[in-house]
Order: C-alpha cells, then sequence, then structure tokens
C-alpha cells in the first residue's frame, strides 16, 4: 500500500473548546479484548463468516510451517491478500515465531479500528514477552 493509497482522515474544527485525545492503552485493551472474545465466539457457532477470524484451535504442523515459510521469506517480497488473512487469522501464535511481527503489521488492514485496537495490544504482549525472554 503506498502513500496515496493509505487512508487518512483529517478533522478541523472552527470552534471547539475541549481537547481531542487518543484513546489510553487500557481501553485499547478493552476494546482489542472485546472483539476477540466475540471472533472466537463465532468459530462456535458460525461458519463462513471470514477468512480473517483468529482460531482459537491448536497449531497444525502444517500451518507453523506456513508461518514460518512467510516468516523467513525475503523481507521486501510482498505477501499476497490469501497470506495476510492466513497471518492476521494465526496472529496469537506470533509469540511463538516473534521474528514474525513485520509481517503480521502488513497484514493489518489499518482502516479497521478493530484490527489496530488487536495490532496494539498483540505488539505490547509480544514486545513483553521478547523483554523477559531476553533476561532469562
Amino acid at each position: 500500500m503506498g502513500p496515496q493509497e493509505t487512508p487518512c482522515l483529517e478533522l478541523e474544527f472552527d470552534h471547539f473548546s475541549n481537547p481531542v485525545k487518543f484513546p489510553d492503552m487500557p481501553a485499547i485493551e478493552e476494546h482489542a479484548n472485546c472483539n476477540i472474545s466475540r471472533e472466537l465466539g463465532f468459530n462456535y457457532c458460525h461458519t463462513g463468516l471470514s477468512n480473517r477470524l483468529a482460531r482459537d484451535n491448536p497449531l497444525t504442523d502444517s500451518d507453523n510451517e506456513q508461518l514460518r515459510l512467510v516468516c523467513n521469506r525475503d523481507p521486501l517480497s510482498e505477501i499476497t491478500e490469501q497470506e495476510k488473512d492466513f497471518l492476521w487469522r494465526h496472529r496469537h501464535y506470533c509469540g511463538t515465531i516473534p521474528e514474525i511481527l513485520p509481517k503480521i503489521l502488513l497484514a493489518v488492514k489499518w482502516n479497521s479500528r478493530d484490527e489496530v485496537a488487536q495490532v496494539n495490544s498483540l505488539t505490547f504482549q509480544l514486545l513483553t514477552l521478547v523483554f523477559f525472554n531476553s533476561l532469562a
């Protein structure tokens, strides 16, 4: 996605006496947790909804291999929409493959508040995990 294709929102307030604030991290995490709970609930009661819904079933050897193949690919190579959907669907397993984070970031639909909240929370969790693992 190039700069011309990137979604952008510009707001201009002529007269507005209150500050405009970005949500704080607890509000973002709460929104992300609500969305992931909803997605995982869909896995039990709906079929065919979306290829991007999170999966709560164990990671198969084949999925693990595909994650590693995408992760080990040249960082400048493009990933397909199917690979982006696959990465986003398996985003919660990136704790086992922390080096896949840059590819996960490519898979985010940045114009989706839900996905941005989830990747924000996921990135924080992953960075915390990497930090504590480096201390061991």
